[in-house]
């Protein structure tokens, strides 16, 4: 890990500044390593109009390739709404709440839902 790490540093390096290449490993640190929310993910509002159930909005918003693909994430626990694991297929979310969800380990959005 460290022999990757100095190799990740070293190109980063060659093509940007070696102070980008450090603060590419922080970010690379906060999010994978520490498990922490990006700073730059999408944000969706959901109308009053559109059905807040998270699979749905998972296909829809293109964070999976289909309903299936949706269903089979939660129900092996790879779904996160606001960092708590959602094995609950029919899982709605309410109105005028806020969420972020994660789909994996690379994939976050943001979703607001109004009233």
């Amino acid at each position: 890990m460290t022999v990757k790490r100095e190799l990740a540093r070293t190109i980063c390096g060659m093509y940007h500044s070696p102070a980008q290449a450090l603060d590419a490993e922080a970010v690379f640190n906060r999010i994978f390593s520490q498990k922490d929310i990006p700073d730059d993910i999408t944000t969706i509002v959901i109308g009053n109009d559109t059905l807040a159930l998270l699979v749905k909005l998972l296909t829809d918003h293109g964070l999976v390739s289909s309903n299936g693909e949706g269903r089979r994430l939660i129900s092996q626990g790879a779904v996160r709404v606001n960092d708590e694991k959602v094995s609950d297929i029919a899982f709605q979310l309410d109105r005028g709440k806020e969420y972020i969800i994660k789909v994996g380990k690379r994939r976050f959005v943001k979703f607001i839902c109004e009233n």
